[in-house]
This record gives structure tokens, C-alpha cells and sequence, in this order.
């Protein structure tokens, strides 16, 4: 987020990009990303075997322990804080 100037705020009790950044963002995965996908009776038996073979780095869920993990993470608590303590309700 640094290196690109990402704004954060709160919405909904999530962290977001700002309005502006998030068209941003969009734009770049709109050029720079592709997506498929399968239909199947039971998706979730493939599941594993996709994320073992493409070994996806943002998903912390099924992660195997190491640097990139680790990397991860630490960017991941750095996109919470950055949007400022949490709004408490009125």
C-alpha cells in the first residue's frame, strides 16, 4: 500500500480503500489479473488440490508456514492499522 498511496477508511466495520483508490485498484486488476472457474457438484474436493498446486500466496488460510506467510500476515495487520483505530458505535 505504501508504494502505491492506498487510502484506507472504515465501512461497515471493515477496512476499505477510499472510493478514488479502489476504482484504482480495480482498474489495474482489470488489466492485469484473470480469473476462471468450474462448475461442480462438490467444489470444495478441488479446492486443496488448486491451492496445493498454485500454492496462492494471500490465502492465509491453507498457507504452508514460511517467509511468504509470514510476509502476509504483516501486510495484512499493516491494511487494518492503516485505516486508524475502529470506529465505536454511537
Amino acid at each position: 500500500m505504501p508504494t502505491e498511496g492506498y487510502r484506507t477508511t472504515w465501512a461497515d466495520g471493515h477496512v476499505v480503500l477510499v472510493p478514488d483508490d479502489e476504482q484504482r485498484l480495480t482498474t489495474w486488476m482489470h488489466a492485469n489479473l484473470r480469473l476462471t472457474w468450474f462448475r461442480g457438484e462438490d467444489p470444495e474436493q478441488h479446492e486443496q488440490i488448486l491451492i496445493d498446486s498454485l500454492e496462492p500466496p494471500l490465502n492465509v488460510k491453507h498457507a504452508k508456514p514460511g517467509a511468504a506467510l509470514t510476509i502476509v500476515k504483516a501486510a495484512k495487520a499493516a491494511y487494518k492499522a492503516s485505516a486508524g483505530p475502529r470506529p465505536t458505535e454511537a
